[in-house]
């Protein structure tokens, strides 16, 4: 095992530093991405820290500036069309001077919700102060985490019942301590996690590193265009809701750009979580991010840096739990993984042909970098659970241009639609905005 990249290292202490309650002296950005328990973002959820607050745009993300730089409760509520209110809670372990790692939340009806109290201690019955308490769901966004207090004692709130947790413990310099509970609603589960010494890990390299990038259309004051855009996606990629971890950087329009690095995730009582490597294009790859997960196995880059068009490289480290202080608590480099990221794609008008059912052309601009395009057509304003009556996701066109294709539609009838860039073997993804004409 190597010697520790000494900018991580850095990262690392200045985390550890804003641990236990200390009086922040300086503001931070948190960033992530709020979802349902189906896995689709949700758009217009209220999400605070503290006395920051801000509302999810359209794939569900959010940005909150100015949160104190000490552990910050982060809370997003979504109230639906019936007057159901949803809520969902996570922990902000946040750096001064650095935009977190992801902080994303899954929302449920409250009055779906349960929590898990309870005391960490080490082998000979010591309240550990400061340690660490991961619920990881089978939905990546229903994970949630607290820190144990001056008396050792934690409570994660608003998990959703119903779903199996993963329960990790751990402290620096301790070995983990793993359980596991699945919750009825309104039920407080106690549990106590007892951690050994710090052992010595294998740290290999993770493996299995792959990336995705999207560009998304920017936030809309419309709730539907935003739900939109992500049913659009979930459609094309069911899995892209339930991966996890979010950060958000704009375009110059506006728009988010999200590089996905998922990984396999590795297994043991002694792994802290994983160290985040990014380069650009021909340049050095360097620390980015300390990423306090171990049973995490995806991260989602959107930093202020990162730029459509561009190419980043990416490699990931294994921690081990007597991290930061050991030197040598960090494993080799992953190997290298890239990802290109796509700009705004932009639509022009359809064209029709000779009313009555005239033939429909739909059309967009070249210059996003998309090498192939898929058109989503919809006969009501897509959102979750809307699924499209027409489109060409079994073959792409590489054309800036797409005929209709499907059965006869509706004369007079309200039709939506959307496309999606494609490039780089589909791992580069651009989506449109939403669109609509009337049949006629």
């Amino acid at each position: 095992m190597k010697r520790l990249n000494v900018g991580l290292l850095t990262l690392a202490a200045v985390i550890l530093a804003g641990c236990g309650g200390q009086t922040a002296t300086r503001s931070v950005t948190v960033s992530g991405r709020i979802t349902d328990v189906d896995g689709a973002p949700i758009r217009g959820a209220t999400v605070t820290a503290g006395s920051a607050t801000t509302t999810s745009s359209t794939n569900g993300a959010y940005v909150l500036d100015r949160v104190l730089s000490i552990d910050q409760a982060v809370i997003a509520e979504y109230v639906d069309g019936n007057g159901v209110t949803y809520r969902g809670r996570n922990l902000a372990r946040v750096s001064e001077g650095e935009q977190t790692i992801s902080v994303n939340m899954m929302i449920a009806p409250t009055s779906s919700l349960a929590r898990i109290s309870g005391y960490v201690e080490d082998r000979f019955g010591n309240r550990i102060v400061g340690a660490r308490v991961f619920a990881y769901g089978g939905g990546a966004y229903s994970s949630s985490s607290a820190v144990s207090g001056d008396n050792g004692r934690f409570v994660i709130r608003d998990l959703i019942s119903g779903v199996d947790y993963q329960l990790n413990a751990g402290a620096v310099g301790y070995s983990n301590d793993f359980d596991s509970a699945t919750l009825n609603a309104g039920q407080e589960r106690s549990m106590l996690f007892v951690l050994g010494d710090a052992g010595f890990p294998v740290l290999p390299a993770p493996t299995g590193l792959t990336t995705l990038a999207w560009t998304s259309q920017p936030a809309s004051r419309d709730a539907r265009h935003n739900a939109a855009m992500t049913q659009v996606k979930s459609l094309f990629d069911p899995g892209y809701a339930t991966r996890r971890a979010a950060k958000t950087r704009l375009t110059n329009s506006a728009a988010p750009i999200e590089v996905e690095v998922e990984w396999t995730p590795l297994q043991g009582n002694n792994f802290l979580g994983y160290g985040i490597y990014r380069g650009e294009g021909s340049g050095t790859i360097v620390g980015r991010d300390y990423w306090r997960e171990p049973l995490g196995g995806a991260y989602i880059d959107g930093d202020v840096n990162l730029r459509p068009g561009r190419t980043y490289n990416y490699q990931i480290t294994a921690l081990g739990t007597s991290y930061p202080e050991d030197p040598d608590a960090e494993g080799p480099r992953s190997s290298v993984v890239s990802a290109e990221t796509l700009d705004d794609l932009f639509l022009t008008a359809p064209n029709f042909g000779t009313a009555p059912n005239s033939s429909i052309q739909f059309r967009w601009q070249a210059g996003s970098g998309a090498e192939s395009y898929v058109v989503y057509l919809f006969d009501e304003y897509p959102g979750p659970g809307v699924q499209s009556i027409w489109n060409n996701a079994s073959s792409p066109t590489t054309s800036n241009v797409l005929n209709y294709s499907g059965s006869a539609l509706a004369i007079n009838n309200t039709y939506y639609y959307v496309v999606l860039g494609l490039a780089n073997s589909q791992r580069s993804r651009t989506i449109s905005a939403v669109d609509s004409f009337v049949y006629r």
